[in-house]
């Protein structure tokens, strides 16, 4: 598991940059992180929350996190 936070920290870093969130949801990085939401520790889930928010910037990549179930996680 805490590899995947890891990566989680990693893609929000990189979510950052208009130029990697469409190559970030292209590579299908959203539906990991929606399961980290879910099944992460504290501050996986937070990273992963924080990746996604940078992410759905991008209309393709919101409509991605939500056919993923983003939209039915409490945060």
């Amino acid at each position: 598991m805490e590899t995947r936070s890891n990566s989680a920290a990693t893609l929000f870093t990189l979510s950052a940059l208009d130029t990697n969130k469409v190559k970030i949801g292209e590579a299908g990085a959203i539906s990991p992180l929606v399961e980290l939401l879910d099944q992460g520790s504290s501050m996986a889930k937070k990273d992963a929350a924080a990746a996604i928010f940078n992410l759905c910037i991008m209309h393709d990549n919101r409509a991605k996190a939500v056919r993923d179930g983003a939209k039915n996680l409490p945060l």
